[in-house]
């Protein structure tokens, strides 16, 4: 899976999950940082991302009209000394 990080998450985040062994990048570093959500979600289907973000009632309704695929992640991530909730 490749993972962009949404902009409402530290782009500290990326080097974690570059430790970890995933492949990731965060949106502001793909020049996508101030798009609209729904312009986000082209970009998430063509390079087959699955979306990391603290913002999932943001993209639910643009997930519910989808065909069923990995593009939404749900998790709490830990960094340091901050905890991002992710639905």
């Amino acid at each position: 899976m490749k993972f962009p990080i949404d902009e409402c998450l530290h782009t500290s985040l990326v080097t974690l999950a570059h430790d970890a062994g995933h492949v990731c990048d965060h949106v502001n570093f793909l020049g996508l940082g101030g798009c609209k959500d729904w312009q986000l979600m082209g970009r998430i289907r063509r390079e087959d991302y699955t979306l990391v973000t603290n913002n999932g009632t943001d993209f639910t309704a643009l997930y519910a009209g989808e065909e069923l695929h990995a593009d939404f992640a749900g998790a709490t991530v830990t960094c340091r000394e901050y905890t991002y909730p992710l639905l």
